[in-house]
């Protein structure tokens, strides 16, 4: 579905293109396309789930992330929405059922386990968009970076205000990311393809 919509969306915007270019622009409608219809989709949630500010920091930790270091990708958009729908309920199960005492622990340690994943592994790229070596060293450069911020403004929220909901919402958005980092190194180790 998603393609198709692209396909009309380059058509309409694009008429006149080369085929090889139409291909870019198709797949850089769909991708708009997708991470729109994920957005939609968390926006959705947040507003039937009541937690809006919370799940505004877990798309704040997860997006940026996300993007300078890549990760899993899903075969299709449906697998890939289901993905971040289960990142998403671990998400929100956690804030409502946890007990806030446990709050800080789990932002440490999530905080930590994506430090040392971000740090071994990122980034990864895609193969529909592979990096060369000076990408690679960018995104390596921009990712750690971003998980060292991450990380000291969850640390430190936890340790300050350990009953907020603030940090430990951002600390389940950034964790996804990591493993999914684990999760690509690991299928690719294997000789798997998404």
């Amino acid at each position: 579905m998603l393609s198709k919509m692209s396909q009309k969306l380059s058509s309409f915007f694009m008429p006149d293109v080369s085929e090889e270019d139409r291909e870019v622009y198709n797949y850089s409608f769909e991708t708009l396309l997708a991470t729109l219809l994920n957005l939609v989709v968390l926006c959705v949630l947040a507003a039937i789930t009541r937690t809006f500010w919370e799940s505004l920091l877990f798309i704040i930790g997860f997006v940026p992330l996300r993007s300078l270091s890549g990760g899993y990708h899903a075969k299709t958009h449906f697998r890939c929405l289901l993905t971040l729908l289960l990142a998403y309920v671990v998400f929100w199960t956690t804030i409502t059922f946890v007990p806030v005492v446990a709050f800080p622990w789990i932002s440490i340690i999530s905080a930590v386990i994506s430090i040392i994943l971000v740090l071994l592994l990122s980034p990864i790229d895609d193969s529909n968009k592979p990096m060369d070596e000076k990408e690679k060293r960018y995104f390596r450069a921009r990712s750690r970076i971003a998980i060292l911020i991450y990380a000291i403004i969850i640390s430190a929220g936890a340790c300050l205000s350990p009953a907020r909901k603030e940090f430990i919402s951002l600390a389940l958005g950034v964790l996804p990311v990591a493993l999914s980092l684990a999760v690509a190194k690991l299928r690719s180790f294997c000789g798997l393809t998404a």
